[in-house]
């Protein structure tokens, strides 16, 4: 999976380029039994965490995170997404983070990296 910083990137890019369009709505569905590649990063999705839009050819398949990215940057999705620096999830609002040197981690994440030391600096 590639950083948020990247992601937002390929969106942008592929908005410019016309490869992407401008999401008007939230639409896309989970699909739980099919995997593929993502449309906006091209990387392979797990079966499971596969998002599709419909399409007028065929459906786009999507990661949550790039999905995220490409609302936010349409307008549709307000505060923009953050992932872990660790394992490049997407960060809820409402879960616990850690911010160290301007890197965002899932507390999880943060622990597991240190070992089960306490972070440094916690935003």
């Amino acid at each position: 999976m590639l950083s948020a910083r990247q992601i937002r990137d390929r969106v942008v890019q592929g908005l410019a380029t016309g490869r992407l369009w401008r999401l008007a709505d939230d639409r896309a569905k989970i699909r739980e039994g099919i995997i593929g590649h993502c449309h906006v990063c091209d990387v392979p999705i797990r079966r499971g965490h596969v998002y599709e839009l419909p399409a007028i050819t065929s459906a786009v398949r999507v990661h949550l995170e790039c999905y995220l990215f490409w609302l936010h940057v349409s307008g549709v999705y307000r505060p923009e997404p953050i992932t872990c620096a660790v394992c490049r999830l997407v960060i809820p609002p409402h879960a616990d983070k850690v911010t160290v040197d301007g890197e965002p981690y899932h507390d999880r994440c943060w622990t597991r990296r240190q070992g089960g030391a306490a972070p440094t600096s916690v935003s």
